[in-house]
Order: C-alpha cells, then sequence, then structure tokens
C-alpha cells in the first residue's frame, strides 16, 4: 500500500483551477503548482507570467465558484471574497484586492481652485515620469508593474465609480497551519 499523501497531476491551468475550485475550501498548500517557464511568451519574466497564470485560476476560479459564466466584481461580497483567498492559500498564494473611488478630476479641480493655494490637477504629459509600467491594457482593465517580483504586478479594473487592484504575492510558509 502506498502511503504517500502527495498525487501528482499535469493538469492545464484551467484545470488547476477546476481541481480547486470545485472541492472544500482546503488548508493552505495543499496544492503545489509547478509553473513551466518554458510556457511563457520569450522575453517576459517569470513573474509576470506567473501573475497572468494567478489571474487565469482567479477568473476561471470566481466561474466555478458562482455556477456562472461571468461574474461581475462588484457583487462580490466581502465574506465570498474570503472564501475566493482562502482557496488561494491552499494554493500557496494570497490574493489581494484593493477598491477605491474614481475620483472625477473637474469636481476635483473645481474644489481646487476655489483655494489660492492648491494647484489643479493637470493631465499627464509624454514627458511624465510614470511610477508604474504599463504592461497590457484591454478596456477597462490592465496589468501594470513597480518591479519584477510577483508583488509588484497588479491588475486594475474599472467598473463605474469603482476601481478594483487585484494583486498576488506567495503565501509566507509560516502560514503553513493557518487559515
Amino acid at each position: 500500500m502506498d502511503n504517500n499523501p502527495f498525487q501528482e497531476y499535469d493538469l492545464d491551468i484551467l484545470s488547476i483551477a477546476q481541481k480547486v475550485f470545485s472541492d472544500r475550501i482546503k488548508d493552505p498548500f495543499t496544492y503545489q503548482i509547478i509553473f513551466d517557464p518554458d510556457e511563457r511568451i520569450p522575453g517576459t519574466s517569470i513573474s509576470l507570467y506567473i501573475f497572468e497564470q494567478l489571474l487565469i485560476i482567479f477568473t476561471e476560479g470566481l466561474k466555478i465558484y458562482y455556477k456562472q459564466p461571468q461574474i461581475a466584481i462588484e457583487n462580490i461580497s466581502p465574506k465570498e471574497f474570503y472564501d475566493i483567498q482562502q482557496y488561494f492559500k491552499s494554493l500557496g498564494f494570497i490574493l489581494n484586492c484593493q477598491v477605491s473611488p474614481i475620483l472625477n478630476e473637474d469636481k476635483i479641480n473645481a474644489i481646487l481652485s476655489s483655494h489660492e493655494d492648491l494647484p489643479a490637477l493637470s493631465p499627464a504629459t509624454e514627458t511624465s515620469t510614470p511610477d508604474r509600467i504599463l504592461l497590457t491594457a484591454y478596456n477597462n482593465s490592465k496589468i501594470e508593474s513597480t518591479g519584477d517580483d510577483l508583488k509588484d504586478y497588479t491588475y486594475t479594473l474599472t467598473k463605474d465609480t469603482l476601481r478594483y487592484i487585484i494583486s498576488f504575492d506567495h503565501l509566507p510558509h509560516s502560514s503553513r497551519c493557518k487559515t
């Protein structure tokens, strides 16, 4: 009889999402994912490749969790997002989401212009130095980076008056026994 508690699977990223999100939430580090660096686009960083794979797991995981082909991120409750975070901990990753309002520059400028000592906002120019590197953008979403670690990549999704910023990081091994 084999007493090995580990089972090895060779799954694509969609099958990984299916396996993880189709069952109850497991303990941190229950699953170990090994990403094949040869599958990334030549010249791109390993961290970006891992980020993109985790983003696919997030998207597919939401579809499985809600049993729907499309999910509106603004409808995810804090309790449901907590559950999704626990699924990611079972993979050994931290899932973060910041939600911030989108400020209307015209309203801010109107407020600021009433105070002589405060400058008005002005749009960025081509000579402005961006504090983030824009990697990809599609309609109302984009992937950005401030460095080359996994935690430096963000996916920003704009919906109506809110901005959702998704990021990932490695779960510290000290969290192995915590949920």
